[in-house]
């Protein structure tokens, strides 16, 4: 039956399948919530606070009406034109972006934001969040006043380098029509680019009236360039984006350090926009907005069974570790035969993504790559290859997982579990975006199955139960041939490091997971020295003691530790 769920039967299956993809299923739409926006401008109205005010549903006037023209599946019955918004900011929603009608988490967050409210906003993803946010907070920031020139007047937090250009270029474009004598500037302060020439921009000319920052260099900022601290003494607006993510990543404490250098909450707006709510968010929320009647809550989520994108069919299939690279090659293959397929392929780890990347290109199937290995330049010049594309595979770790938007990609595949069920979300709402269709496949190994456990709430169904292409034993004597070179035949060139890194990587990623895979560190060791087998090293490689240290496997049987602790296989990740 197509339409069943993880069931505890399916988690083993394993069997080889053929068939083509599996059909669409007809779904009903969900409907987002949202609060009541209130009246008021800047000052606080009488209003409840949130604690004691449920969330009345926020139903989007397309459900059971013709839709208008201009209208999607993803729209509300709200026009931008009908919003109290400056003609400059009308104009370019109209002209620059094309737009017409608000999406839900737009028609919910823009009248509150607008009035002054602090805000916590949960929306799925590629509904529109960055407009959401963007909007409301410009227009804030003309109405109230810049300090002056060199004085950041919104201050946009992002958790990655795609991320902030992503937002920077929708930000430019919405301050396209204002008078250039307002000094709204847009600038990017991100990881990974010439911090020397920024810092001496920075004390010339001071920050832009618009700064959108990854943590890491904005806290670097904060600490050693001269006068950056009081850039922000009339701060107007703060905006936590992708939230949840920026905590997924580790930045709490790097975020604890920038609120506590920036002003208090009371002098302030603050925004903050998450896909996921979990308990840490809510604990940012306590200390980053204002307290009581100042705060608004909106969930155009839902319950968590509609987190993921209503158009989009998600499917599962599992292999045993020998079936993983021909099972991975042939479902790609096929998706490569389609017309105007444009499919994104998540790893677990950077060096796992580099590592197939390369192996694939090498046995012909042609597709581009984007991880945390590949430096700023050649990571936006990929991702706007891809993002042009008609047809394309892109290969990626958990960088492109949240917020950037690829128009138009028709499949996601994740080779392995993702690191949380937040995860997964995120990384298959790569596809079915701004109202389009798509499909996403998880493949696990047999050990993995314990990651559908944290799926059950969400609609993922047997691909092989649906017709879709099952696991396979037959390595394509291309693929084969590639390892051989890539791999075991490689001499002492940079693949054979490629190979290292991949299975240090590997081994690092899953002893995270021993608790839940029920292994012991002999056990793990044993599983990563087959892959490495598998991936085409004539051998485990040799690790450094010092990293076989830190994750806690010194003395296992069967690993193979360098005598002096020099050299190695290479970073992980």
């Amino acid at each position: 039956d197509c339409r069943r769920r993880i069931r505890p039967e399916d988690m083993g299956d394993a069997a080889p399948r053929g068939g083509r993809a599996p059909r669409r299923r007809n779904r009903g739409r969900g409907r987002g919530r949202g609060l009541p926006s209130g009246g008021g401008e800047a000052e606080m109205p009488d209003v409840v606070t949130p604690d004691e005010h449920e969330p009345q549903p926020l139903v989007s006037a397309t459900a059971g009406k013709p839709l208008a023209d201009g209208q999607t599946a993803l729209t509300s019955n709200t026009r931008f034109r009908d919003l109290p918004l400056m003609a400059e900011t009308q104009r370019a929603i109209a002209q620059g972006f094309g737009y017409e009608f608000c999406s839900p988490v737009q028609e919910a967050a823009i009248p509150v934001a607008l009035q002054g409210y602090d805000l916590l906003a949960r929306a799925k993803t590629g509904t529109g969040k960055t407009l959401a946010f963007l909007i409301p907070s410009i227009e804030r920031v003309v109405r109230l006043g810049l300090a002056g020139p060199g004085q950041c007047g919104l201050l946009i937090l992002s958790p990655t380098r795609e991320l902030t250009a992503q937002t920077a270029h929708e930000a430019k474009v919405l301050t396209s029509h204002f008078a250039p004598t307002l000094g709204l500037g847009v600038q990017v302060m991100i990881g990974g680019t010439n911090v020397k020439s920024e810092t001496t921009t920075l004390v010339s000319r001071g920050s832009a009236a618009i700064m959108i920052a990854t943590p890491g260099r904005l806290e670097a900022h904060l600490a050693d360039t001269s006068g950056f601290r009081g850039r922000f003494g009339a701060l107007r607006m703060l905006v936590f984006d992708e939230a949840d993510q920026l905590l997924d990543m580790g930045f709490k404490p790097t975020i604890d350090k920038i609120l506590r250098a920036i002003p208090p909450p009371a002098s302030r707006q603050t925004l903050l926009f998450s896909a996921t709510v979990p308990s840490t968010i809510k604990q940012i929320a306590a200390y980053a907005l204002r307290p009581g009647d100042a705060q608004r809550h909106i969930d155009c989520v839902g319950t968590e069974h509609d987190a993921t994108a209503d158009a989009l069919d998600q499917y599962y299939v599992v292999c045993e570790l020998p079936q993983l690279l021909p099972t991975m090659f042939a479902l790609l293959s096929a998706q490569a035969a389609q017309p105007n397929a444009k499919v994104i392929v998540f790893f677990v780890t950077a060096r796992m993504t580099q590592f197939f990347a390369e192996l694939c290109n090498d046995a012909g199937l042609a597709v581009l790559e984007i991880h945390s290995r590949k430096s700023q330049a050649q990571r936006e010049k990929t991702s706007k290859q891809f993002r042009d594309a008609q047809s394309a595979i892109l290969f990626s770790s958990d960088v492109s997982a949240r917020g950037l938007d690829y128009p138009d990609v028709t499949f996601v595949l994740q080779v392995g579990c993702a690191s949380s069920r937040e995860q997964y979300v995120h990384r298959t709402g790569r596809s079915a975006r701004a109202g389009k269709t798509g499909t996403g496949l998880l493949l696990l190994c047999d050990f993995e199955t314990f990651f559908l456990n944290e799926l059950s709430a969400l609609p993922v169904q047997n691909w092989v139960a649906c017709g879709g292409q099952g696991a396979t034993n037959e390595m394509p004597a291309v693929l084969a041939s590639a390892l051989g070179r890539v791999g075991a035949n490689a001499g002492t060139g940079e693949e054979v490091d490629r190979g290292a890194q991949a299975y240090q990587a590997w081994l690092g990623y899953y002893n995270g997971l021993q608790r839940k895979l029920r292994w012991s560190p002999e056990e793990l060791v044993a599983m990563a020295n087959r892959f490495a087998i598998l991936i085409g090293l004539p051998e485990p490689p040799e690790l450094r003691a010092q990293t076989v240290g830190k994750m806690g496997l010194r003395g296992t049987p069967g690993l193979r530790v360098e005598r002096g602790g020099g050299g190695g296989g290479g970073g992980g990740g």
